[in-house]
Order: structure tokens, then C-alpha cells, then sequence
């Protein structure tokens, strides 16, 4: 395990000590950032393989359906 220090305001210090696990949740919402790389994923309409992008913001893939002529996300 790395370590890496947080400078904290006096407000987000007291957020951080009730938080049972501040840690934790740190490291699950920069890995939510994290880059991942493109996928592959089959339309469940018509079974064309789109290419998706991870969006991090949206926290999902999205993709363009030439065949159906519509954009559509995997969470």
C-alpha cells in the first residue's frame, strides 16, 4: 500500500473522521476516475458490436449504434 497525504479543512477533516472508512472511500472514487481502456460490447437490440468509451464523469460505457443510428451506454 502507498501513502499519500490529504490536506483537509477544518469542515471536510470533521466529514472525514465520521466517515467509518475514509480511506476506502478515497481509493473507490479515484478509481471511478481511473482510465479504462475501450470495450467491445453487442447491442442487446440488434446484436452489432458497438465500440464504447468509458466515460468517467457519466460512469458508464457509451457507444454509437451505426445500425440503429443511436448512442447507448453500459453501466
Amino acid at each position: 500500500m502507498n501513502h499519500k497525504m490529504v490536506n483537509l479543512c477544518d469542515a471536510s477533516k470533521k466529514v472525514a473522521d465520521d466517515m467509518k472508512n475514509f480511506s476506502k472511500w478515497v481509493r473507490e472514487e479515484l478509481l471511478k476516475r481511473a482510465p479504462k481502456a475501450n470495450k467491445h460490447i453487442p447491442h442487446s437490440v440488434c446484436g452489432e458490436f458497438l465500440d464504447c468509451e468509458y466515460n468517467p464523469v457519466a460512469q458508464c460505457w457509451r457507444g454509437i449504434c451505426n445500425k440503429c443510428e443511436v448512442t447507448v451506454e453500459f453501466r
